[in-house]
């Protein structure tokens, strides 16, 4: 089954909004810190083990949360997403952070263009195929 075949998101969008729908948005990383994501990305970004020098794709990045958590000194940090509200939000919140619009599915960069990728509930937002 399609994960957005039954959404409403899907009549104005090819994706599923990171918040459900876009009027969410606003409070989507409100309730992403009350429901402990800081702790999740604490707990991801310790099993990375992401050290200078490196290069690393967040794949669904939607506002930017786990990159501002992963920021390193010395580590190049990019995010894709394809929901141009919420790269927004990121664009605000990061600096020195590349930031591209662009799908999972079809990654906009040549191939061994990063040392690590990282993804943090994104993948519910794809269809199983």
């Amino acid at each position: 089954m399609d994960v957005t075949e039954h959404h409403p998101s899907v009549h104005e969008h090819d994706y599923l909004p990171a918040a459900g729908h876009d009027r969410f948005l606003p409070f989507y990383d409100l309730l992403s810190f009350a429901f402990g994501i800081r702790r999740v990305h604490r707990g991801l970004l310790q099993q990375a083990g992401l050290a200078g020098g490196q290069r690393a794709l967040e794949i669904g990045c939607g506002t930017g949360n786990l990159l501002r958590a992963a920021a390193r000194p010395g580590v190049e940090l990019v995010g894709l997403d394809p929901d141009p509200l919420a790269l927004k939000r990121a664009r605000k919140k990061l600096s020195g952070v590349e930031i591209v619009q662009g799908y999972s599915q079809r990654l906009p960069f040549p191939d061994a263009s990063f040392d690590m990728v990282l993804s943090s509930f994104m993948f519910h937002h794809l269809d199983p195929d």
